[in-house]
């Protein structure tokens, strides 16, 4: 009688897991069948960025397997794509701030529209003291290093002098100019040596620049 009770208390429970087991393997999604829903989302996607469509994003509906939300993905290269394209700081605002950070692009695209206006007042339109800033720095130092003059230097703020007049001084070997490398601070002068050595010595210049730290010298 004892065992015909356990087995009948235990039946119910029997059936319960039978039937989740069921419902488990029905809604489970197979390889082939999450490949086949990403590749629609995928295309979805590409579709809409593509057209620039940045308010059809919202209808994205595809999350990958890892728990990307291909809807914030849609967003996020629309609204990319149109700050570079229109130099509009308000479409880095749209940004989800996470998987693309806003003040990345409110720097790239005042980096950008500050070289093509030629115009420094364009740095005014940060939105914070320090990208203001750091957009003043970057406007005058890139033109005294195109013009190869010192003197311009004398417009940025104290704090970052010594690095204008290093991007000047590091044009020169680049450019191939004659540079005395004991004009530069001593974070860059490994790197001017370096380039200098590497002019030299034409036989081992690549192994001599890939010493160099920074990639844009190297």
């Amino acid at each position: 009688l004892e065992a015909t009770l356990r087995v009948r208390r235990r039946g119910p429970l029997l059936v319960l897991a039978a039937v989740a087991g069921l419902i488990e393997h029905k809604f489970r999604r197979s390889p082939e069948d999450e490949l086949a829903r990403r590749t629609r989302g995928e295309q979805q996607v590409a579709a809409l960025i593509r057209a620039g469509d940045f308010a059809s994003c919202g209808n994205v509906r595809y999350r990958s397997a890892d728990g990307i939300d291909y809807r914030i993905v849609c967003r996020n290269n629309v609204a990319l794509g149109k700050a570079r394209e229109t130099f509009d700081l308000s479409w880095c605002g749209k940004l989800d701030d996470e998987l693309v950070p806003r003040e990345s692009c409110i720097r790239e695209v005042l980096a950008a529209k500050v070289v093509r206006d030629g115009n420094v007042a364009v740095c005014g339109s940060a939105p914070t003291g320090a990208l203001k800033l750091e957009c003043e720095v970057g406007y005058w130092t890139n033109r005294a290093a195109v013009a190869d003059d010192l003197a311009l230097c004398g417009d940025v703020a104290a704090d970052f002098r010594v690095s204008c007049e290093d991007a000047v001084w590091m044009k020169r070997p680049v450019s191939r100019r004659a540079v005395d490398c004991a004009s530069v601070s001593a974070g860059v002068k490994g790197e001017c040596e370096a380039i200098v050595l590497a002019r030299k010595d034409a036989k081992n210049a690549f192994q001599i620049c890939e010493g160099i730290a920074d990639p844009r010298l190297r």
